[in-house]
């Protein structure tokens, strides 16, 4: 690795950090909405994998310590990830204790980000040597996987 692409990952990610602490903050800023487009703009742009990868890590990062916010101070999620914490935000709240709401909810952030980033990188590493197998068959076992979920859903028949 050389020094412009190290630069290049660090700017990415501070970028990413100051963009999506403001974006997270709002309540209904749904990671899938905000983080996806840019994420793809970069991909599609040609950035280096590994830039792509810093700016995508530091946006999970951000909005998931800011989320907590929202949730709370008016018990309303910024995102899809931050709605199980209602409830308990807002027992806290009743008793006066938003600011305990709010450093728990970003403690536990913190910790689930120091526990999924090696993991989910030592994952990825480890299924590396399958990736043609898993491109040969991915297609049809995601195909299979939606009709199971599909019939599988509460929901299934007409409205």
């Amino acid at each position: 690795m050389n020094i412009i692409l190290f630069l290049q990952m660090i700017i990415a990610a501070l970028a990413a950090a100051i963009i999506y602490t403001i974006i997270g903050a709002a309540p209904g800023a749904d990671e899938t909405a905000t983080i996806a487009p840019v994420t793809l703009i970069l991909v599609l742009s040609g950035m280096d994998a590994m830039v792509n990868l810093s700016f995508f890590i530091s946006a999970i990062v951000a909005c998931k310590l800011i989320d907590a916010v929202p949730v709370s101070i008016a018990g309303i999620p910024a995102g899809v990830m931050s709605t199980p914490m209602v409830e308990h935000a807002m027992v806290l709240k009743k008793f006066g204790l938003t600011e305990t709401s709010i450093g728990k909810i970003a403690s536990g952030a913190i910790i689930g980000t120091l526990v999924s980033v090696p993991v989910s990188l030592l994952l990825a590493r480890a299924i590396v040597p399958f990736a043609t197998i898993i491109k040969e068959y991915g297609d049809p076992v995601f195909f299979i996987g939606a009709i199971i979920l599909a019939l599988l859903s509460k929901k299934r028949r007409g409205a």
